[in-house]
């Protein structure tokens, strides 16, 4: 994913602290920046093996807070 499309998907996040926690995910392993030939310059986002191990925890996270969510209600 491009930086772009990640803002759109996480509106509540400010690009200073989006930036930051993407270089904090690469420098873990667990995510992978690739820098495109465009003009002018791009990125491209993606997980790394590593990061694709966390998918399955995540959703499993999400799932329960769903659930939490309905619960409340």
């Amino acid at each position: 994913r491009r930086f772009g499309e990640l803002r759109v998907d996480l509106p509540r996040i400010s690009a200073k602290v989006l930036s930051t926690r993407l270089r904090e995910l690469e420098s873990k392993g667990v995510g992978e920046r690739r820098l495109m030939a465009t003009s002018p310059p791009s990125a491209e986002y993606l997980l790394t093996a590593l990061g694709a191990e966390l998918v399955p925890a995540i959703d499993a996270i999400v799932r329960v807070g769903h659930k939490l969510k309905r619960r409340a209600r």
